[in-house]
C-alpha cells in the first residue's frame, strides 16, 4: 500500500504548489489535503468521513501550515504530540514567517522541521526529492503510529 503525506493547508495555491511539486520530484508518497486543524484531526484519527482507513490511510507524515482556520498549526501539533498513539507521527511545520520564536516554538513541540514556505516551485521541488529519503527513516521509527500500543 501506498505511503500517505496529509498536507493541512487552506490556501489553495499553497496546495498547488505542493501537488506539483510532489509529482515533478516523482515522491513515492501519496498526497492528501485537508484544510484546516479540525478536519487533519478526523483524517488522523480515522474519524468520519474518513473512517475508511483502506481509502484514507494512516498518513506517515503530516505537513501542517501554521495559520490554519479552526486550530492554528502549533495547537494541531500540540494535540498530536498529547496523544499516545500519535504523538510520533513525524510532522513538519510549514510557514511564510520566518520567526526564530515560531521556529523554536514549533521545534520545541516535537516537529521534525520547520520550513519557511517560498512559494518557489523549484526550491520546494528540490526539498521534497530530499524528503523522500528523511520520509523512510521516519516512517521506519514511528512504526505502530495510531496504534494504542505505539
Amino acid at each position: 500500500m501506498q505511503q500517505t503525506v496529509l498536507l493541512v493547508e487552506d490556501n489553495n495555491a499553497d496546495v498547488a504548489l505542493f501537488v506539483n511539486a510532489f509529482a515533478l520530484a516523482r515522491s513515492p508518497f501519496a498526497l492528501v489535503t485537508v484544510r484546516d486543524g479540525e478536519e487533519a484531526i478526523k483524517y488522523i484519527t480515522g474519524t468520519a468521513p474518513y473512517d475508511d482507513r483502506a481509502r484514507f490511510p494512516m498518513p506517515t507524515l503530516v505537513l501542517l501550515d501554521l495559520q490554519i482556520l479552526r486550530m492554528d498549526g502549533l495547537s494541531l501539533l500540540s494535540w498530536m504530540r498529547s496523544q499516545p498513539a500519535y504523538r510520533h507521527l513525524p510532522a513538519i511545520v510549514l510557514s511564510g514567517s520566518t520567526s526564530e520564536s515560531m521556529r523554536q516554538k514549533a521545534l520545541e513541540l516535537g516537529a521534525k522541521e520547520y520550513r519557511v514556505k517560498t512559494g518557489d516551485l523549484d526550491d520546494l521541488t528540490h526539498w521534497i526529492s530530499g524528503l523522500n529519503a528523511k520520509l523512510a527513516e521516519w516512517s521506519a521509527c514511528a512504526s505502530g503510529v495510531g496504534s494504542e500500543s505505539a
